[in-house]
């Protein structure tokens, strides 16, 4: 599946010091020193949690200085561009990530050229026993750059070849980009056994909370939930503890809903706000066979799949008992239009991610998690197919409304 690309980061540990009592409205102070920054230069900071990012101008020669708030402990990346670049052509090294907590003071010292080995100092990053554990991460990150770098720089390189020639070579070149992807997700994995090892040393310590939240991916799973266990109540209490805790009960729901929504099963009421403005609601279409299609803007195979939609949609949207509704999980809302926008998708369109992410979001009880998933809805409100993924040679729904609508 091709995504809409951001910044090539692997996860990082970005935390709160636990000895602090700072307030959501304290203010961050932030120093940058950066040999080869000249006066009036732009360094960007990215927050993923957040979708924004925020610009800070460089008020003299190597010096940049940066007062904000955040409205809770959250990581940032620090980066430059230089003219003519952006932020796909940015390599992992060239980024810093930073911990951002408030009330917190930090300094960042180094060389423009290197702004993803600049060190980083400051109240949370020279405290015991957090001091140790960032640098033995930043340690790991040095050397998961050299693979991800190289990546970057191999596959761009391939994209910048003509297409005639773009097949064979990308060919003859995957064995290179199978390892260096590997390498890449290997030295991911340490970073996530230290951090497994640090909420293991310290599971009293609110800190671990967070540092639970950084662990990712399915082999991982079973563990996260052994450490969420150990951690203490105070831990559990953190913003991060209850993050935590919610996902572990949205996983929970969405397994069942996974094995509920079959074929013959009722398909969940739901409402929600149309591209348009308009409340849209599953009950709306009762009476008609609904296709339901779970897709999203930064797909790739959903952008793939909606000629095809496009092509069903336009075979029998004439008739007074068919219909037609994606449900997109977008949460760049100009991103999203600008897809039906592109990809002319004429018929009604709705945004899940105007619920909060949980246990009873639309794509939760439904339980998608493989993007794009297509439903085929009966006129009474039954799933009569389900199919998780595209292949247009195999579309059950497409060849089970030719049945219904075309053989006597």
């Amino acid at each position: 599946m091709k995504h809409s690309r951001r910044l090539l980061l692997l996860p990082v540990l970005l935390a709160f010091s636990l000895s602090a009592v700072a307030q959501a409205a304290d203010p961050i102070e932030l120093h940058i020193q950066l040999k080869g920054l000249q006066k009036g230069d732009r360094l960007y900071l990215a927050f993923p949690d957040d979708n924004r990012t925020d610009t800070l101008v460089a008020t003299r020669k190597h010096r940049a200085d940066l007062t904000l708030t955040v409205p809770k402990t959250q990581e940032g990346f620090l980066y430059y561009l230089p003219k003519g670049k952006t932020r796909e052509d940015l390599l992992q090294s060239e980024v810093r990530s930073l911990c951002l907590q408030p009330g917190d003071r930090l300094t960042v010292k180094g060389h423009l050229s290197a702004l993803g080995k600049a060190k980083v100092g400051g109240d949370l990053y020279e405290g015991h026993p957090y001091r140790d554990y960032f640098r033995a991460l930043d340690t790991i990150f040095a050397e998961a750059c050299v693979y991800s770098d190289s990546l970057h720089t191999l596959l761009k390189e391939v994209q910048a070849l003509p297409e005639s020639t773009q097949g064979s070579l990308a060919d003859s070149l995957r064995g290179e980009i199978r390892r260096l992807n590997d390498q890449s997700w290997a030295v991911a994995e340490r970073s996530y056994r230290t951090m497994e090892n640090f909420v293991r040393h310290y599971p009293q310590d609110p800190f671990s909370a967070y540092v639970l939240t950084c662990i990712r991916g399915s082999k991982f799973e079973k563990t996260r939930q052994e450490l969420f266990d150990l951690l203490s109540p105070e831990a559990k209490d953190t913003p991060a503890g209850r993050e935590m805790e919610e996902y572990f009960a949205t996983n929970r729901a969405w397994k069942q809903a996974d094995s509920l929504i079959t074929e013959g099963a009722q398909a969940p009421e739901f409402t929600l706000t149309g591209i348009d403005g308009q409340k849209v609601s599953l009950s709306d279409f009762r009476g008609k066979y609904l296709v339901l299609d779970f897709w999203g803007s930064w797909c790739g195979a959903c952008r793939e799949a909606n000629p095809y939609l496009r092509a069903l949609y336009e075979r029998y949207k004439d008739r007074p008992d068919f219909a037609m509704l994606s449900l997109a999980l977008d949460r760049d809302d100009a991103a999203w239009r600008e897809a039906v926008r592109t990809d002319s998708l004429c018929w009604p369109q709705v945004n899940m991610c105007e619920e909060p992410a949980g246990p009873t979001s639309v794509n939760v009880r439904y339980g998608v998690s493989l993007y794009p998933t297509q439903m085929l809805i009966s006129p009474d409100g039954q799933i009569l197919v389900r199919q998780n993924g595209f292949r247009p040679d195999h579309d059950a729904i497409a060849a089970r409304l030719e049945e219904l609508f075309e053989q006597p």
